[in-house]
């Protein structure tokens, strides 16, 4: 259960904070990130060392170029920003306060 909590906890500071202006782009021009995933997938596997299993290739796509909504950088500022959630602390304000409750929240180093 705490898997699924993270991946819509995550999908809602992606689409919500993060890149809502993206997302609002991608929404006017009928388009998806997909082609940016694919831009970007190369660098942020070397970025994070992260090993390449064979099995998965079919699920991974490489594509040179320049991402069309999505910034590295960014991409980057999100990547730090989520793994700094606190599952049992969103969980409880969510609890409380609803969606509204998170929308403002910072982590602090």
């Amino acid at each position: 259960m705490e898997k699924l909590f993270l991946h819509l906890l995550t999908d809602y500071y992606f689409y919500e904070r993060f890149f809502q202006k993206e997302t609002f782009e991608v929404k006017q021009n009928q388009d998806k990130f997909y082609q940016d995933y694919d831009v970007l997938n190369a660098s942020l596997i070397s970025k994070y060392d992260l090993p390449f299993r064979k099995d998965l290739q079919k699920f991974i796509s490489f594509r040179e170029g320049t991402p069309k909504y999505l910034n590295l950088e960014k991409i980057l500022d999100f990547i730090e920003f989520v793994s700094h959630l606190d599952l049992t602390k969103q969980q409880k304000i969510i609890e409380k306060q609803g969606m509204e409750g998170i929308k403002s929240y910072e982590y602090k180093n």
